[in-house]
């Protein structure tokens, strides 16, 4: 490799410059488990679990019909879908449910997530099948792609048996695979995956192949995405991601976001198994392609098809759409080794994801916009915030996000050789590298604060190599480490050192403000991952009673407390109405400013970061704050640039400039 060295007897300051090759190795997760929340993270779950919508969820009439245990034979289902939305909905909360139980200690949250697994060990055959069929439909070819998100379920059966070290649910997990692949291989005929199944079953096929050591998992789930792949008929909106479409170069995504963001990851993942250049190259366009229909807020645009549009910031995006994409970077950045495909988890997951939720996980949108003026009462209800929505795939996706995000955060090196922070955030690592004990404390306030540091404590002294991953936006980056050997890689700082018991590296970035331009040809600004908006105030309104669909009571849901809540726009809705200045300077004249107010454990709520500067309105100029979006509930992310000229001394005249140079 073609990489530049530093060794320091004392204190370590590399500041990147230069071009050099990208950082080249295997990946491997964690045990989950291995990594926890800290910091505003772990303060936002706590809250999220023990007084948002999950604390609330597990009384949603989806998830009490039980169509895992009840196999659709239920005299007391209270609705008129077909029972494969029941298991699609208990699959989906089955994953929140542990993951998130698994990450914060909660007593009632982990009460009811041992209820729900030991309901779910119950409802196991003696073949081993795990599902919603009896044993006259299932594997046949109306129901073999209906065991809808049961991929998502094992995932969390997994997070629970390593939390809690319980081999029981391994192995019961390990006995529903083994029944799916007696039933359905490569020797069974008219047997299709087509469309949803593919979007979690597969990854957690890769997951039990790493957990178990075993290659027939891995084998296995390349077979289930070949089939994919292979299968007639499949609508086009659930096939964006199929290698040939991929690589035709002027196909762009059509299909419905949440299932093109949700099957990104297969490419690299069949990849991995099969090594297959042509398969490779796949998942490397994959990327490509979404960063050409990506929203300002990093997020595929889609209510609910992508449609092979332009990603205007007027377009709606999905919840759930927002949490597969941000899913999928991290599992891709891991099979690829590329390690900048985190940059896209990160902006998906502090723009779109957090601004289209309250930051108290109350309630959450469905569907939301980058430019969002209003969300009135009368508006359609997937736009409004609600403790749940119909169906529940977007709802409990948001409660997939950041327990996801926390657990894909730090890879394993191949060959246990040492650790990568693929994505960054408070958090505490405590696994083991070759037999010893190893803890890693990232101190951080990040995306809000630029330093972050890592406290490492070896239980003895050990040599590793910590590499630490550098987003693209990142010109400007210092690392700091006492004696450590540095190798410096395009996406990446590789320490190597005998690492001793207090031992601590300084990561230091300084990110431009960018100003980027949208597809609507205004423009918008960004600063490391998160992009800034105008807040307009955000008059709340609570409206009680049934979903404007009929199909769910917030009163079933919640004994009523919970309201869905519209929103209008409050005494600056002006600001809707302004343009940036196209004389002011790099970043339209905007500075990064600390306020020292805000609490670094709610940071969504009042940011610790704001930009400050002008925005033209009407013949002059007014003073404003821009805000994270992520913070924002109402507001204006793109903006256009425009000047002011003077007409002979006598009056100024604001004038639009489309083709301003940045």
């Amino acid at each position: 490799m073609n990489t530049r060295r530093w060794v320091a007897a004392g204190l370590l300051a590399v500041l990147w410059s230069g071009p050099v090759t990208a950082f080249e190795g295997e990946l491997h997760p964690l045990p989950y488990g291995d990594i926890e929340p800290a910091g505003w993270v772990a303060a936002q779950l706590e809250r999220d679990v023990k007084e948002g919508l999950f604390a609330r969820f597990h009384n949603s009439w989806m998830v009490k019909n039980e169509a895992f245990t009840l196999r659709g034979d239920n005299p007391d289902k209270k609705d008129d879908y077909p029972h494969i939305w029941d298991g699609a909905a208990e699959g989906y909360w089955g994953y929140a449910l542990l993951i998130n139980a698994a990450m914060v200690d909660d007593p009632a949250a982990r009460q009811r997530a041992e209820a729900f697994i030991d309901k779910i060990l119950a409802s196991q055959d003696e073949d081993g099948y795990i599902g919603i069929w009896p044993p006259e439909t299932r594997y046949t070819p109306r129901t073999i792609d209906r065991d809808v998100h049961r991929g998502f379920l094992f995932l969390g059966m997994l997070a629970w048996a390593q939390t809690f070290d319980r081999p029981d649910i391994l192995e019961a997990v390990e006995r529903a695979v083994q029944c799916d692949m007696k039933h359905f291989n490569r020797e069974t005929p008219n047997l299709w995956m087509k469309h949803f199944q593919v979007m979690s079953y597969p990854q957690f096929l890769d997951r039990l192949a790493g957990l178990t050591g075993k290659r027939e998992y891995a084998d296995y789930a390349a077979f289930v995405i070949e089939n994919f792949n292979r299968s007639p008929g499949g609508a086009a909106i659930f096939r964006d991601c199929v290698p040939d479409n991929l690589l035709d170069p002027d196909r762009r995504f059509v299909g419905h976001a949440c299932n093109t963001t949700g099957t990104l990851c297969l490419p690299y993942l069949l990849w991995s198994v099969t090594g297959e250049s042509r398969i490779r190259e796949a998942g490397e366009v994959a990327f490509r392609k979404l960063e050409r229909q990506l929203s300002p807020s990093g997020s595929l645009i889609g209510d609910e098809d992508a449609g092979g549009r332009l990603p205007f910031p007027d377009i709606a995006i999905e919840y759930c759409t927002t949490t597969y994409l941000a899913e999928n970077a991290l599992w891709a950045a891991e099979k690829s080794g590329d390690l900048q495909l985190a940059d896209l988890a990160e902006r998906a997951a502090f723009n779109a994801g957090m601004g289209a939720r309250l930051p108290d996980g109350a309630a959450h949108a469905y569907l939301k916009r980058d430019n969002q003026y209003r969300l009135p009462g009368s508006e359609f209800h997937r736009f409004l915030y609600s403790p749940a929505h119909e169906p529940f795939c977007c709802t409990t996706r948001m409660l997939h996000l950041f327990p996801m995000y926390v657990s894909e955060q730090f890879k394993r090196l191949g060959d246990e050789r040492g650790l990568a922070a693929l994505a960054y955030g408070p958090c505490r690592v405590d696994t083991q590298l070759g037999g010893v004990r190893v803890r890693i404390e990232e101190r951080t306030n990040y995306p809000f604060e630029d330093r972050i540091e890592f406290v490492i404590t070896p239980e003895k002294a050990t040599a590793f190599d910590l590499v630490l991953r550098r987003p693209r936006w990142s010109e400007h980056a210092t690392v700091e480490a006492s004696g450590a050997e540095l190798e410096k890689a395009q996406d990446a700082f590789i320490l190597r050192k005998t690492w001793r018991p207090g031992d601590r590296v300084v990561l230091t970035f300084d990110p431009d403000i960018e100003a980027r331009r949208a597809a609507n040809r205004e423009f918008y600004l960004k600063r490391g991952p998160l992009v800034f908006a105008a807040e307009i105030d955000a008059e709340r309104h609570e409206h009680y009673g049934e979903f404007p669909s009929g199909q769910q009571t917030v009163e079933e849901l919640n004994g009523g407390t919970q309201p869905i809540l519209s929103f209008t726009p409050g005494r600056n809705k002006n600001l809707w109405r302004c343009a940036l200045d196209a004389q002011a300077g790099p970043g339209f004249g905007f500075t990064a400013e600390r306020d020292k107010g805000a609490d670094p454990l709610d940071p969504w709520t009042r940011s610790p970061l704001v930009l400050k500067g002008e925005l033209h309105r009407g013949r002059g100029l007014m003073d404003v704050r821009l805000t994270p979006m992520g913070c924002t509930i109402l507001r204006r992310v793109t903006f256009p640039a425009s000047r002011m000229y003077e007409d002979e001394g006598r009056s100024q005249e604001l004038k639009f400039d489309d083709d301003t140079s940045l």
